[in-house]
């Protein structure tokens, strides 16, 4: 009976060496670091204007939304909603909710816009378009709104019933006489470092009808 040599007590084999695998060498490395630095160098300014493309075409789409917002809710709590545009550069608009369905029996001065800015415990502020947000405004980008009259400040107040009033300052009476626009226009531009650049986005929104960006 042949009793072969346990696996265990068998030498072992000598093992092969692993084979050699080619590496990039210093200057190979240093000639891709090279071609990504060009690359991403020639790629970053077309990224930058996509991306303050993006912000310009954005804002007036987002005035709609706001304006929107106000018409909607005005019928939907009964209360007359008021938005506020502040020319102050970039330009602000804010939509306050009233206690009243009439907006000349609401106290917009005296008591719905004092009770605080928008998140703050017991404001009446609804929504809030803020150009001076980062969003909009980053580094040399600029996003700025101004009303085709050139008006320092507009007010523009939805009833629950539809109708649509206006006026050109912030405590004066509100009329539903229509414009020689046939409602009002807000200019959206943008600023590189304090210059304009490109088109004007406009937002038209008429007096008794639904706000759309022009094309």
């Amino acid at each position: 009976m042949h009793l072969g040599v346990p696996d265990m007590l068998r030498p072992q084999e000598k093992r092969r060496p692993a084979p050699h695998k080619a590496g990039f060498t210093l200057t190979e490395m240093m000639v891709v670091v090279a071609i990504i630095s060009v690359t991403a160098g020639l790629a970053a300014p077309s990224m930058y204007g996509t991306f303050a493309e993006n912000r310009i075409a954005s804002a007036p789409i987002d005035l709609v939304r706001v304006v929107r917002r106000a018409r909607s809710e005005a019928q939907a709590y009964g209360r007359a909603h008021l938005l506020r545009f502040s020319a102050t550069a970039p330009g602000v608009f804010t939509v306050y909710r009233g206690v009243s369905s009439s907006c000349s029996a609401n106290a917009w001065a005296t008591t719905i816009i004092p009770a605080g800015a928008c998140g703050a415990a017991g404001s009446l502020c609804v929504d809030e378009l803020d150009l001076s947000d980062s969003y909009y405004s980053n580094g040399s980008l600029d996003i700025r709104a101004t009303e085709s009259g050139a008006r320092a400040a507009v007010d523009l107040c939805f009833e629950p019933y539809g109708r649509t009033l206006h006026r050109f300052t912030t405590a004066g009476v509100f009329s539903d006489q229509n414009t020689v626009n046939g409602g009002l226009i807000f200019n959206f531009m943008r600023y590189e470092s304090g210059s304009t650049v490109g088109v004007t986005r406009r937002v038209v929104v008429p007096l008794g009808g639904d706000a759309r960006v022009m094309r």
